[in-house]
């Protein structure tokens, strides 16, 4: 389920895209985003998951945030 995330798509194939790209973030950032965009935890809640600062998880969903969309606009430029 698509809850508040950024890169949420209407489109069924875009949202394969988006698990796509997803599944290639290393564990700690796809962790950190399937916490919070899939299960709807809050910085809190996952900084005491995963035992680590929310500062960190914050910095962690940032990243992911960059990472996949690179990966995604990477992706439309090689479909044109």
């Amino acid at each position: 389920k698509f809850l508040k995330s950024p890169f949420y798509k209407n489109n069924n194939n875009e949202k394969e895209e988006l698990l796509h790209a997803i599944s290639k973030l290393t564990p700690k950032f796809k962790d950190t985003v399937l916490l919070h965009y899939y299960q709807g935890l809050g910085i809190n809640e996952i900084a005491n998951i995963l035992n680590i600062s929310p500062g960190t998880v914050s910095s962690r969903l940032s990243r992911a945030r960059e990472k996949l969309a690179l990966y995604l606009r990477s992706s439309n430029e090689n479909e044109e």
